[in-house]
C-alpha cells in the first residue's frame, strides 16, 4: 500500500472504537436478561448501520472470493437455526457464527490506504500493553482489588457475585490459585485473544527491526500467557515459538541472535515461574495423566457425540449437524471442529475452515505483515481443537477482523 495523506471517515473511527472495546475492553457493559451487552457490540451494531448506509449510497459492492464463500456460510447458518428454531435459546451460537463474521466485510471495505491500516496496527499495539501490563497489575495486587466494575468487569456480573464474579467463570476454585483474566473475566479467553493479535504487535517491531521493543512485547507477552494458567494458551506460546520465532526465514547474524535472546528468555521465564510462581508449578504438575486425557472433559464429550451419532444412523445430522435435528449426547463445546460439527455440520464446517485455511494459503511469506496473519490463523486452527473460544464473545469478532485483515494486506495491496 501506498503512503496517502491522512483522512480518515466517520465509520473508520467508529470502526477504531469497536476495536478498541472488543481487544481492550471486551466485558466492558452490562446483561440484560442474561445476554451481555457490551459497549463493543453496541459499537459495532452502530458501525454496522454506518457501513450499510454508505454502502447504499455509494452502490459500490465490490468484494473478494472470500466474501462470497463467508455470504453463503452466513446464509447456510441463518438456514440451518430457522431449522432448529428456538432462536433466543441459540443466541450464544448465532452471534459468532452470523453476526460476528460481518466485520470482516466492514473492515475489508473501510481499510483502503496504508495510514489506516497503520492505525489499526497502532490501536492494537496500544491495546497489546494495556491488558498485559494491567494483567500484571492484578497478579501483583489482586484481581479483586484491581477490577473496575462495567469496564475490566461485565457491571451486572459484579453486582450479582460482588468479589465472587471472578470465580463463576471457570478461573480455579481459589484466589491462590486462580487465572490472571486482565480484562477478559476468564483466563482461557485471554489467552485466546491475546494469541490472536500479539503476532501482529511482534512482527511490527520485526519489521521496523525495533529489537529492543520486540524482547519487551515478547517478555510481557510470554509472562501473561504463563499467568492465564490457561494450557490451551500454553499449547499457543509453543506454536508460537516453533511458528513466529524459530520458523520465520530471516537467517541474518542478528536475527539468529535475537532468536537465541528470545529463546533464552522463554526458559528464564518458564523456569523462574515454576520456582516462584506456585499457582503455575501446580497447573502444570498438579493434573494427573488421566487428566491430561481427559482435557476436563473435552476427549469423553467428542466420543459420545461420534457414538451416538454412529448409532443413530442419521445423514442429515452429519450434513447440517445433530443439534436439532437428531438426539446425541456427548459435547466438549470448547472444542473448535467437534462444536461447529454439532451446530452446522459437516458442510458448515468445511466452509468454515476453507475460509481461514483459504487466507493461510495465501498469504506471502515474503510479507512479514502477512506472515503474522498466517501464523495466528494457523495458531488457532490448532489450539482451536482444544479451546476455540468462538462461542464466548469476542473471540469469533477478532478472528473475523485478523481474517479480513489478511485479505486487505493482500489483495489491497495489489489493487494499488
Amino acid at each position: 500500500m501506498e503512503k496517502t495523506e491522512k483522512k480518515y471517515n466517520f465509520h473508520f473511527y467508529i470502526l477504531i472504537l469497536t476495536l478498541v472495546f472488543n481487544f481492550w475492553f471486551p466485558k466492558a457493559g452490562i446483561k440484560l436478561a442474561g445476554i451481555p451487552l457490551t459497549v463493543g457490540n453496541v459499537f459495532l451494531a452502530f458501525l454496522f448501520i454506518v457501513w450499510i448506509f454508505k454502502k447504499l449510497s455509494s452502490k459500490s459492492l465490490k468484494g473478494t472470493k472470500a466474501g462470497l464463500i463467508l455470504l453463503i456460510f452466513i446464509a447456510y447458518c441463518i438456514i440451518k437455526f430457522l431449522i432448529i428454531g428456538n432462536l433466543l435459546e441459540n443466541i450464544g451460537f448465532i452471534i459468532p457464527l452470523i453476526i460476528y463474521p460481518l466485520i470482516f466485510y466492514i473492515v475489508y471495505d473501510c481499510i483502503d490506504s496504508h495510514d489506516k491500516m497503520e492505525a489499526v496496527l497502532k490501536t492494537i499495539r496500544i491495546g497489546f500493553y494495556i491488558i498485559t501490563i494491567y494483567s500484571i497489575i492484578q497478579y501483583i495486587f489482586g484481581i479483586t482489588n484491581t477490577d473496575i466494575p462495567g469496564l475490566t468487569v461485565n457491571y451486572s456480573d459484579y453486582v450479582e457475585y460482588g468479589d465472587r464474579w471472578y470465580l463463576t467463570k471457570s478461573n480455579g476454585v481459589t484466589f491462590e490459585n486462580g487465572k490472571i483474566v486482565s480484562t477478559y473475566q476468564n483466563g482461557n479467553l485471554f489467552g485466546i485473544n491475546m494469541l490472536l493479535f500479539y503476532p501482529l504487535v511482534y512482527f511490527f517491531y520485526k519489521k521496523n527491526n525495533d529489537n529492543k521493543r520486540l524482547l519487551i512485547s515478547f517478555i510481557l507477552f510470554a509472562l501473561c500467557i504463563l499467568l492465564s494458567l490457561s494450557r490451551t494458551a500454553w499449547l499457543g506460546l509453543v506454536l508460537f515459538i516453533l511458528l513466529g520465532v524459530l520458523m520465520f526465514k530471516d537467517n541474518t547474524k542478528k536475527s539468529i541472535l535475537i532468536k537465541i535472546n528470545l529463546i533464552a528468555l522463554i526458559t528464564c521465564a518458564v523456569l523462574a515461574a515454576l520456582f516462584f510462581i506456585p499457582s503455575v508449578s501446580n497447573r502444570l504438575f498438579n493434573t494427573s495423566l488421566s487428566g491430561w486425557i481427559s482435557m476436563s472433559g473435552r476427549t469423553e464429550g467428542l466420543l459420545n457425540v461420534i457414538k451416538s451419532l454412529v448409532s443413530s444412523d442419521s445423514i442429515l445430522a452429519w450434513l447440517i449437524g445433530p443439534e436439532g435435528i437428531s438426539n446425541f449426547n456427548g459435547l466438549a463445546y470448547e472444542m473448535g471442529p467437534l462444536s461447529i460439527f454439532v451446530q452446522i455440520g459437516i458442510i458448515g464446517l468445511v466452509l468454515f475452515y476453507y475460509m481461514i485455511i483459504n487466507c493461510i494459503n495465501k498469504m506471502n511469506k515474503s510479507s512479514i505483515f502477512q506472515y503474522a496473519i498466517k501464523c495466528s490463523l494457523t495458531m488457532w486452527c490448532i489450539y482451536g481443537c482444544i479451546e476455540c473460544g468462538l462461542w464466548l464473545p469476542p473471540t469469533a469478532l477478532n478472528l473475523f477482523f485478523v481474517l479480513a485483515l489478511g485479505y486487505v494486506y493482500k489483495y489491497k495491496e495489489v489493487e494499488e
